[in-house]
């Protein structure tokens, strides 16, 4: 669907987005991410890509000038809908899935995973040649 939606020279930096966004959260084992809203600011590449999943439904904001149990700064909240991706379902008892419709998600939130430019830099210099593949694949692993 994304490649129907998309045009042909936003696809490949899409694609890329949606494969480091994964692995992170696979790694992370979580359906959350938290970005600096100052990482968001001063780096606009960043933050089109960020904006373009949200407009793809790839990502969901959930929070914005969030603070964190232990980094300094304000952060904006993520979701993954794992709902949407088998891979992740696979995961069960090893994922944890934070409901952001329930009570007490903002304060799950508050702990979550953080994206940070550099995590972002590392998962895209380790972006497989098919990343499409790669996206598509059932093979995850721990």
């Amino acid at each position: 669907e994304l490649k129907q939606d998309s045009t042909e020279e936003e696809q490949d930096d899409l694609l890329k987005g949606i494969y480091v966004i994964r692995q992170f959260c696979i790694d992370r084992k979580t359906n959350i991410f938290l970005v600096r809203e100052k990482d968001l600011q001063q780096n606009s590449e960043f933050r089109a890509l960020v904006y373009r999943l949200m407009d793809y439904r790839i990502v969901h904001g959930c929070a914005n000038a969030l603070t964190h149990k232990s980094s300094d700064g304000t952060f904006q909240a993520f979701a993954v809908d794992i709902g949407s991706y088998a891979h992740l379902r696979k995961l069960k008892d090893k994922f944890t899935e934070i409901d952001v419709s329930g009570s007490a998600a903002k304060e799950k939130m508050r702990s979550a995973a953080i994206l940070e430019l550099k995590n972002f830099s590392h998962y895209v210099e380790n972006i497989p040649e098919n990343v499409e593949a790669a996206i598509l694949s059932d093979d995850v692993t721990d």
